[in-house]
């Protein structure tokens, strides 16, 4: 998966169980670069520093 500017990634995605092609796929993977590209670049929390510490995420 390539993106020149990963602000503009999805933010969202839908797990169907298949590729593509119709492959059966074992899960979904998401990038955390659009995560990290936002804190970085965006107009509302863009330019402040991503925090120290673990990271770490929920599913909803």
């Amino acid at each position: 998966y390539s993106v020149a500017d990963w602000t503009k990634a999805p933010n969202s995605y839908i797990f169907t169980g298949k590729d593509k092609t119709g492959n059966n796929v074992d899960g979904l993977y998401i990038p955390v670069k659009k995560a990290f590209a936002m804190w970085q670049k965006d107009k509302y929390i863009g330019g402040t520093n991503i925090p120290g510490g673990t990271l770490t995420a929920d599913v909803l």
